[in-house]
């Protein structure tokens, strides 16, 4: 009977929050190689590490209708980021290379299915951020 069917449209929201993340990404010394300071001396291998401090929020969310119609979106908000460049793999607060920022991005992908049959695809990005600062200082 037309009263008991059953509905196929899906829902799908999925969302991961990160406060306080710190990544370290780097390459440890070798004791292999040597570098040379500005006066030509030999000096001991130092670590090169970035440090990337963020609090992050990613959403995704899909809906999909019976006729084909229906959505996928990805929105990532940054609040709070920041990087520097270090010598240890040690979390730390230092002087950042880039200071502190907040940014908004969203992705939409967009099926409508036409009186016609015919389905319909679009797709909007959109980036948000008021400021970047970044200072580069020389290397000790």
């Amino acid at each position: 009977s037309e009263g008991n069917t059953i509905s196929t449209d899906s829902s799908f929201i999925f969302r991961v929050t990160f406060q306080a993340a710190s990544i370290l990404l780097g390459r440890p010394a070798s004791e292999f190689c040597c570098s040379r300071d500005r006066r030509g001396l030999s000096t001991k291998p130092v670590d090169y590490v970035v440090q990337v401090s963020t609090n992050v929020s990613i959403i995704f969310q899909s809906i999909e209708n019976a006729n084909a119609s229906g959505s996928k979106t990805l929105h990532i908000s940054i609040d709070d980021f920041s990087s520097e460049i270090k010598s240890n793999f040690e979390h730390s607060s230092g002087l950042p290379i880039i200071d502190p920022f907040a940014a908004d991005f969203r992705s939409v992908y967009l099926t409508e299915a036409t009186s016609e049959g015919s389905i319909f695809v679009s797709q909007d990005f959109s980036l948000d951020c008021e400021s970047i600062r970044c200072r580069v200082t020389p290397h000790d």
